[in-house]
C-alpha cells in the first residue's frame, strides 16, 4: 500500500448490529475472555492480539499470536477487517483532498478486500464513501465505486 498512509485515526465508528452481538457472544462464551486464547503451537509469529472485556463482570483479557479456538479467530478476522476498513477510510479522505486521481485505485482496492473478507462493516466509513459518491469533481468510476460500496454499509 504506496502512496499516501493512513496516519494516526481517532474517530468514534459505529459497528453493525450484527458484529456488535457476535462480537459480545463470543465474549460470553469465552468467559469474558478470561480465557486462554493461545494455542501454544509452533506456528509462524503473526503479531501478538489482545481481547480485553471491562464491564460490570469485572476486567478480563487474553494474549494469543495464534488462537486454535474458531470463534476466537473469526472474531480477530473480523476485527481486522474492520481495522482495513477504517484505515482504507483514512486514506480515502486524504486521497479525496489532495489526490482525487487516486481515488479510483484505492476504492477498487477496497471493493477486492470487501469480496475477499478481508475488509468488513462499511458503515464505519459510510461518510466518506457519501462524500465521494456525490463528489461532481471525482472521477464517475471512482463514484460508481463509492455508491457500490454504500450499498455493502446497508
Amino acid at each position: 500500500m504506496a502512496g499516501i498512509a493512513a496516519g494516526d485515526v481517532h474517530r468514534t465508528i459505529r459497528l453493525s448490529a450484527a458484529l456488535t452481538e457476535r462480537v459480545f457472544a463470543t465474549a460470553r462464551a469465552k468467559k469474558f475472555f478470561a480465557y486462554p486464547c493461545e494455542s501454544n503451537l509452533k506456528v509462524a509469529f503473526q503479531g501478538t492480539k489482545r481481547f480485553s472485556y471491562t464491564g460490570p463482570e469485572g476486567s478480563t483479557s487474553c494474549e494469543f499470536n495464534y488462537s486454535k479456538d474458531k470463534e476466537i479467530e473469526e472474531l480477530q478476522n473480523s476485527l481486522l477487517a474492520v481495522e482495513t476498513t477504517i484505515l482504507c477510510g483514512a486514506r480515502l479522505e486524504k486521497l479525496l483532498q489532495h489526490d482525487r486521481l487516486g481515488l479510483d485505485e484505492e476504492l477498487g482496492n477496497l471493493i477486492l478486500w470487501v469480496h475477499d473478507g478481508s475488509a468488513q462493516e462499511m458503515g464505519a466509513i459510510q461518510e466518506t464513501l457519501t462524500r465521494i459518491a456525490s463528489d461532481e469533481e471525482v472521477m464517475d468510476r471512482a463514484r460508481r465505486k463509492a455508491r457500490w460500496l454504500l450499498t455493502q454499509a446497508r
